[in-house]
This record gives structure tokens, C-alpha cells and sequence, in this order.
């Protein structure tokens, strides 16, 4: 005979078998529920965040990209500044060359003219040896002159007077002859003592002239030297200006290159941030597409849920049948 008891037992394990898939369903849905709105929250709230993002990138593009103007345009006022400069520094090399040459000019000049001025004063001091020989000569002469003219007056005086009273001149022809020897030999003295005098005047002009012309080689020499010096200090400032100038140059140019590297990578953060709203709006719109099937699996749940129900039933009427079948046999 058929026991109820295990025929109920075993159409419970049935019906509880029968509602473990049910009951999964409407647990995958409810959690399918919430992971839908957890996602479209999140999604929707980093939509929120790039959204926010994409303004500041696009002003980190702007700023980076008025560097890399302003970096342009310091590099080009750099250039010409460091052009300047080195025209600066040739002009100035060109000057101190001259410069340089003109006291070596100046230098040679100096020395010719003291050379002339050596020549000068040795020529000055022969010609005053010699004015003075000159003179010397000339006194010597003069004093032979006046002994001769004494010696003549002397021998003139010497008149005597004979016995009958006749006046007896001297012959001083000799000692006339020796004054017009010594009056001639005086001429000629004198006249070398002028032309002694003469050249000597001539080799002192001379001597001043060469100490006149010395002293403006000095002076030219002084002037080409304070403008050598000039040129050089002028050189300085401008190979200064010129090194400031290029690390100026330098600088714009790392400043440059720092620009364009940050505006390269703003425009791969923006086409980033670009390329992730277009993934965050698909991600949505994926999302929002499997709505309807969570909508499906709703409705297939609840179907599931009549046929258990039905199902249920028929088991229940099939119990009493058989529990009633068993009275029967009992019977």
C-alpha cells in the first residue's frame, strides 16, 4: 500500500526544488536592480567628475598654449637681443684692432722721434762745441789784432830827429802787414763765430722741434692707449652682454620646450578625458540597455511564479487524490 507520508514528503522536496530557481530569479533580479543603479550612479557621477575635468584641461590647454606663445615670441626678442650682442662685440673687436694698431703706430712714431730728438741734441751739442771753438778762435784772433795794433802804435812812436833836425819816421810795414794779417784772420773768426752761432740756433730749433714733435707721439701715444683700454673694457661689456644674452636664449628655449611639453600633454589629457566621456556615455547607454532586460527577467520571473503556483496546485489536488485513493485502500 502507498504511504501518504512519503508521497507528501516527496512532493515537498518537488515543490521546494520547484521554488529554488524561483526564488534565485527574483534574487538575480533584485541584485541586478540594484547593480543597474549602482552603475548608472557611478557612471553617471565620473560623468559628472570628466565633465568637470574637461574644463579645467581645456584651461590647462589655453594657459599652455599662451606659454608656448609667449615662449615663441621670448626666443625670437632673445635671438636679436644675442644678434645685437654679437655685432656689439664685433664692432668693439674692430675698434680695439685699431686701437691696438694705432698704438703700435703711435709706438713706432715715439721712437723715431726720439731718435730725431737723440740726433737733435747731439747735433745741438756739436753745434755748441763748435760755437764755442768758434768763439774761442774769435777772442784769440782779437787779441792778436789788438797786440798787432799795439805793436804798430808802438813802432810809429818810435820817431827820432836827426842832427840837423829832420824828423826820422820808423818803417813799420811789417808790423802794418801783421795788423792787417791779424784784422783779416779776426773777420774770418768772427765771421766763422757767427756761422757757428747760426748752425747752433738751427740745431736747437731743430732740438725743439724734435722735443715738440716727440712730445706729441707721446701724447698720441697716451690717447691710443686710454682708447685701447676703452675698446678692451667695451669688448668686455659686450662679450658680457653677449654671454647674458645667450643664457637669456637659453632660457627661453627650456622655457619653450617646458611649454610645449605641457601643452603636449594637456591635449593628450583632453583627448583622454574626450575619448572617456564617449566611453562613460556608451558605459550609460549600455547600461540603460539592459534595463529592458531586466524588465524581461522580471516578467519571466513572475510567469515562472504562475506556472509554480499552478504547478502547486496540481500537486495539492494530486496529494488529496492520492491521500483520499490511500483512505479508499485503507478501507
Amino acid at each position: 500500500m502507498l504511504d501518504p507520508r512519503g508521497l507528501i514528503i516527496l512532493m515537498e522536496d518537488l515543490d521546494h526544488e520547484i521554488r529554488r530557481p524561483y526564488n534565485q530569479i527574483v534574487s538575480l533580479q533584485a541584485s541586478e536592480a540594484k547593480a543597474h543603479l549602482a552603475l548608472r550612479s557611478t557612471f553617471e557621477n565620473l560623468a559628472a567628475v570628466i565633465a568637470g575635468l574637461s574644463g579645467d584641461v581645456a584651461l590647462l590647454v589655453q594657459e599652455a598654449r599662451v606659454g608656448v606663445d609667449r615662449g615663441n615670441r621670448d626666443i625670437a626678442r632673445s635671438d636679436e637681443a644675442v644678434n645685437g650682442f654679437r655685432r656689439g662685440l664685433d664692432f668693439s673687436r674692430g675698434v680695439l684692432a685699431r686701437a691696438v694698431g694705432a698704438v703700435s703706430q703711435c709706438t713706432v712714431e715715439l721712437n723715431a722721434a726720439r731718435a730725431e730728438r737723440n740726433h737733435a741734441e747731439v747735433a745741438y751739442d756739436a753745434a755748441q762745441g763748435q760755437y764755442r771753438a768758434a768763439q774761442t778762435a774769435y777772442d784769440r784772433a782779437s787779441d792778436a789784432l789788438r797786440r798787432a795794433e799795439a805793436a804798430l802804435s808802438s813802432c810809429r812812436a818810435q820817431i827820432r830827429t836827426d842832427s840837423e833836425g829832420n824828423r826820422i819816421y820808423p818803417n813799420c810795414s811789417w808790423e802794418a802787414g801783421a795788423v792787417s794779417r791779424a784784422s783779416g784772420e779776426c773777420a774770418a773768426a768772427r765771421n766763422a763765430c757767427d756761422a757757428a752761432f747760426a748752425r747752433m740756433q738751427l740745431a736747437q730749433d731743430r732740438l725743439v722741434q724734435a722735443r715738440a714733435h716727440e712730445q706729441r707721439c707721446l701724447n698720441r701715444l697716451e690717447v691710443a692707449e686710454q682708447a685701447r683700454g676703452e675698446a678692451v673694457q667695451s669688448e668686455q661689456i659686450a662679450l658680457g652682454g653677449l654671454r647674458e644674452g645667450e643664457q637669456a636664449a637659453t632660457a627661453a628655449r627650456k622655457a619653450h620646450h617646458l611649454a610645449s611639453s605641457r601643452l603636449s600633454h594637456a591635449r593628450m589629457a583632453d583627448e583622454a578625458i574626450e575619448t572617456a566621456r564617449v566611453g562613460m556615455a556608451a558605459a550609460i547607454a549600455d547600461i540603460d540597455a539592459v534595463k529592458p532586460m531586466v524588465s524581461d527577467l522580471k516578467a519571466l520571473c513572475e510567469k515562472a511564479g504562475d506556472i509554480l503556483r499552478a504547478a502547486q496546485r496540481g500537486l495539492v489536488e494530486r496529494i488529496e487524490i492520492l491521500r483520499a485513493f490511500d483512505r479508499g485502500a485503507g478501507l
